[in-house]
């Protein structure tokens, strides 16, 4: 009798196992990222940021957001946060639950801008394009009547004292222009970009004497006084 009982309870036993294990569900549902603040920040040149996060949650886990790892990339490589340089920051967020599931990746975009107020004043000047066609000495930077333009006085590209304007977007990479300008039998003019790191501006150009003098490709640096 004993043995039976004992071989019933056995059953018993198992059958429940089977059934718990039955109604027991995998859990296979990823953590939910949400953004905090807005997804694109600007942040002027030489300013500071602070970052507003995300919050995380799982439906098992719950609360998640502790466990959110948060990565910066400038152009697809590792970077940290640099108020000083005016380039485009992108923020990632991601965070896995106790399950392994991994939270579709979250962004945020950063922005340090350049504004025409940031780069007024004078400013050292270092341009050469070859041997022949240098200048060296100083400038100065201020603002224009048109929204979003800096003026630079006396920027001796090709040995020529001028007005450069350049049209400041945001960030680096922004085109700059000489006006066209006759220099004896030749007409002056030069298109370029720039880039801004702190105290620094760099610029990148081509310049064309198109009555004989040929097209040079160039390079200056100004840095602020």
């Amino acid at each position: 009798m004993k043995k039976v009982i004992f071989v019933f309870s056995m059953i018993v036993l198992a059958a429940g196992t089977l059934v718990f294990n039955g109604c027991k569900k995998s859990d296979t549902t990823a953590p939910v990222i949400t953004l905090k603040g807005a997804s694109t920040v600007s942040v002027t040149l030489g300013g500071t940021y602070s970052d507003a996060g995300v919050t995380a949650n799982d439906n098992v886990d719950g609360d998640v957001t502790s466990k959110v790892v948060t990565t910066i990339t400038v152009a697809g490589t590792s970077a940290t946060f640099d108020g000083n340089k005016a380039q485009t920051y992108i923020y990632h967020y991601n965070v896995s639950d106790a399950a392994g599931n991994a939270a579709s990746e979250v962004t945020r975009t950063v922005n340090v801008v350049i504004t025409p107020t940031n780069l007024v004043g004078t400013w050292a000047e270092s341009e050469n394009c070859d041997s022949t066609h240098a200048n060296s000495g100083s400038c100065t930077i201020s603002t224009s009547s048109t929204a979003g333009r800096i003026l630079i006085s006396n920027f001796g590209l090709g040995g020529i004292s001028t007005v450069v304007y350049a049209d400041i977007s945001g960030v680096n990479g922004t085109v700059f222009t000489v006006p066209s300008q006759v220099l004896g039998t030749d007409t002056y003019a030069a298109t370029g970009t720039i880039s801004v790191t702190g105290t620094t501006i760099t610029f990148s150009y081509t310049d064309i004497l198109s009555g004989g003098g040929g097209t040079n490709t160039c390079s200056a640096t100004l840095i602020k006084q």
